[in-house]
């Protein structure tokens, strides 16, 4: 999924950094707790940004929400 979405902004020329998201589910009080989304926000937005790096990130910050959503279930 993440490939895709990276595809898709890719063919309609729209820069990553300019991308940014909103969630409700409470991310926002965590800020400093899980490096790894703090990091892969910094990779993201890099101006010289490596695209297969930022794939990898995505899918560790992928990876780590998915482990840290199911020890709340």
């Amino acid at each position: 999924m993440t490939q895709e979405v990276l595809n898709i902004l890719k063919n309609l020329d729209i820069p990553i950094e300019k991308c940014y998201g909103q969630g409700y589910d409470g991310t926002s009080v965590m800020s400093g707790a899980y490096n790894g989304v703090n990091f892969a926000s910094k990779v993201l937005q890099k101006k010289n940004i490596d695209l297969s790096e930022s794939v990898t990130v995505l899918e560790q910050v992928e990876k780590n929400l998915t482990e840290l959503r199911s020890s709340y279930e």
